[in-house]
């Protein structure tokens, strides 16, 4: 009869293990659709018109937005903090902490396309 009760159990609990992964997987498309679909859909093409260079602020908000990192350790990217083969950038945040970032593969390529020596950057 115990084996019976903690078989059951297991079950409950495994099936809740699920629909928590589940209900996080919504509440972070709706996050993401939210973003994408209200101002920041706007946002990008507003900034490149008004800015000098017409990729970097657009690439800042995409960073910004893919990662929540603060503007501060946006900037203070260099080429040594990308980590291409693994899609992972090094961010610097508030009080000397530092932290591995994942990123998409397309604004990876953006980040080094933008810190070619040609841009400037390095």
């Amino acid at each position: 009869m115990k084996l019976k009760v903690e078989l059951a159990l297991q079950r409950v609990v495994h099936r809740l293990d699920e629909l928590a992964d589940r209900l996080q997987q919504v509440l972070v498309r709706a996050w993401v659709r939210l973003r994408y679909d209200g101002r920041s859909n706007r946002t990008p093409g507003a900034a490149s018109h008004r800015s000098n260079s017409a990729e970097t602020y657009p690439l800042l908000l995409r960073l910004q937005t893919e990662t929540a990192c603060r503007r501060r350790g946006a900037l203070a990217l260099r080429p040594i903090d990308l980590d291409p083969d693994l899609c992972l950038i090094l961010l610097g945040e508030k009080g000397e902490t530092v932290r591995w970032q994942p990123v998409s593969p397309t604004l990876m390529r953006y980040l080094l396309r933008h810190a070619e020596p040609s841009a400037g950057l390095c």
